[in-house]
């Protein structure tokens, strides 16, 4: 009793040629939809729009060369850099009337995209020029605004004390893994 089939005998062809040409199609169908997919992902328009925008100022941050707000406006938020000068008139909580200068953000780019999808932004830029400063005077929002003062003030002192009394290689290693603290001279 024969039970092995001679697939030769079924096909014209040899069996692997129909194997070749099974999976030339699926890499083909693999390769159109990474085109489909990576193209769907790509902003249309890297231009930068000039907008004048009335949010809420959700954070801020500063470092020895940059100074960042984040804003909410209409459910949609906006990452800025600020002008040093201007960044200490600002508080968390306030409404600000600003002429900001935005462009969409590039998922080519895969560390810009981490770092402002992890936060919702879909946009990012600069302030171009405050027009109006409205002052959130609720006493939670005066309470945030002293302890992130307070915070930012130890943060400096701890630096400080660091640098002073550690070795140089040394120092940038405890500050970096205990507060994120980057020198950036």
């Amino acid at each position: 009793m024969k039970t092995a089939i001679n697939w030769n005998k079924i096909f014209d062809l040899p069996l692997y040629y129909l194997v070749y040409f099974v999976f030339f199609i699926y890499l083909i169908f693999i390769i159109i939809q990474h085109f489909v997919i990576s193209s769907s992902i790509k902003y249309v328009s890297q231009q930068k729009k000039e907008k004048i925008v009335y949010s809420e100022i959700l954070w801020k941050q500063q470092n020895k060369t940059n100074s960042y707000v984040l804003l909410l406006d209409k459910k949609q938020k906006l990452f800025v850099f600020v002008d040093n000068d201007l960044y200490d008139e600002l508080d968390i909580g306030d409404y600000v009337l600003t002429k900001v200068v935005l462009k969409n953000i590039s998922f080519r780019n895969n560390y810009e995209f981490y770092l402002y999808s992890s936060f919702d932004v879909t946009q990012y830029g600069f302030i171009k020029e405050v027009l109006k400063i409205n002052r959130n005077k609720t006493v939670a929002y005066k309470i945030i605004n002293k302890v992130f003062f307070v915070v930012n003030k130890l943060k400096e002192k701890l630096v400080e004390l660091t640098k002073l009394n550690i070795e140089q290689p040394y120092n940038d290693v405890i500050l970096r893994l205990t507060i994120g603290y980057k020198d950036t001279e």
